[in-house]
């Protein structure tokens, strides 16, 4: 009997939590930022709030949330327990959608093992709050992180060479490299080519991809039409939720008036919210993409010398970058007996790049730009031509 006690306190307390954070009520710790307003109301905190906003500038100029922490923590500043800021504090309050107006509630929950874990996103409940940065520059910020983050991805693995699982052979069987063998073999006919030989080639075919400014700037038209088409639709999606909320409203005022009963609150609450829910979701996705299209239309002349250094600093990239490059454009690669064929990707490239060192060489994401802006091509290079490839590596 105890024991059903329990479980029926525990049930009972959590159907009052989700009914308060569908209501918007402001729960548990309060947000750097922010001061609470009565029991469950929060407003912008006047000194910490230029500090969150500060936060979002540092990190645009220094791209490094360690040394955010640490110039904050030098000027004097410090976090709601009076602690020094870390940098996983502050990639945390960077990445949270508070500080550009939208708060999440209901969105965590402790396991078993006591351990604060994330829901999944249909729980949510979307609620906005006090403003302290603007859309703009919290998607500069986060696509950023997003762009660094895919950046500090796994070591190749050492077995995986650099065109495994796009090389075949023209018979349609896939070339590998056996053990102790300097070559690329095809497993159904045995043909080969050298690990390097095919480098080389591949690597004579990136001058394809200096391109005219004519041609860029007829891939930019349409690029401004794609951003002019997503900027509508979150003019479409705003209207939507307007709509929604004010229903949400009655249905509220409907409740306290015992209109609608306690028990049968849901029935009429939870399908508008979760569309809201799923629309607002919507709305960051579509700005982090025009964010991404904007970046990329800046400056077609930048774009045709990244290809041209794509070219030249070849030699200079590691081989998880070389990987990356022929991830990215390459579809397949068909090796005959007299020609081979390149077969080049064309598609919309994501906001997700793979950043290199600072050491003068090329940023990875130009590569996205530049297979963007090519055509579906196939190269094919007959055998003087790759003959002549490999007497000039000789030489």
């Amino acid at each position: 009997m105890s024991q059903w006690e329990r479980e029926n306190i525990v049930e009972r307390i959590n159907s009052s939590v989700e009914v308060r954070a569908k209501m918007g009520k402001v729960m548990g710790a309060i947000p750097f930022g922010y001061k609470r307003v009565g029991k469950e109301e929060m407003e912008l905190d006047e000194k910490e709030a230029p500090i969150r906003k500060m936060m979002y500038t540092l990190y645009l100029e220094h791209q490094r949330f360690g040394t955010v922490a640490k110039i904050l923590n030098d000027k004097g500043y410090r976090t709601k327990r009076n602690s020094l800021f870390s940098g996983i504090t502050i990639k945390r309050l960077l990445k949270d959608p508070t500080s550009k107006g939208i708060r999440r509630s209901h969105h965590t929950k402790v396991n078993k093992k006591g351990k604060t874990e994330i829901r999944d996103k249909e729980e949510w409940y979307i609620h906005e709050a006090p403003r302290i940065v603007s859309d703009k520059l919290w998607g500069e910020v986060n696509l950023l992180i997003a762009k660094q983050e895919i950046g500090r991805t796994q070591p190749l693995n050492r077995k995986v060479h650099l065109f495994t699982g796009y090389l075949f052979c023209e018979c349609g069987g896939k070339m590998y490299i056996p053990s102790g063998n300097p070559k690329y073999t095809c497993k159904k006919c045995k043909r080969k080519i050298g690990i390097e030989d095919i480098e080389e080639i591949f690597k004579e075919q990136l001058t394809e991809f200096i391109l005219s400014k004519e041609e860029v700037n007829r891939y930019f038209d349409g690029t401004h039409t794609v951003i002019n088409e997503k900027k509508e639709e979150i003019k479409i999606i705003e209207s939507k939720i307007e709509k929604l909320e004010v229903k949400i409203e009655k249905i509220f005022e409907l409740h306290e008036k015992g209109q609608i009963e306690t028990n049968r609150f849901n029935e009429f609450y939870d399908k508008p919210n979760r569309e809201i829910k799923r629309l607002k979701m919507k709305i960051p996705e579509l700005e982090g993409e025009i964010f991404a299209l904007n970046d990329q239309f800046k400056s077609s002349g930048y774009i045709i010398e990244e290809a041209r250094s794509l070219y030249e600093n070849w030699s200079k990239l590691t081989k998880l970058q070389k990987r990356k490059i022929i991830e990215i454009i390459t579809e397949k690669i068909i090796v005959g007996e007299q020609e081979i064929a390149i077969n080049l990707n064309y598609i919309l490239p994501k906001t997700t790049s793979f950043k290199t060192t600072a050491n003068g060489l090329h940023k990875l994401y130009t590569v996205c730009l530049l297979h963007n802006l090519i055509k579906i091509q196939k190269f094919r290079i007959f055998n003087n031509a790759r003959q002549e490839a490999i007497s000039r590596k000789a030489v």
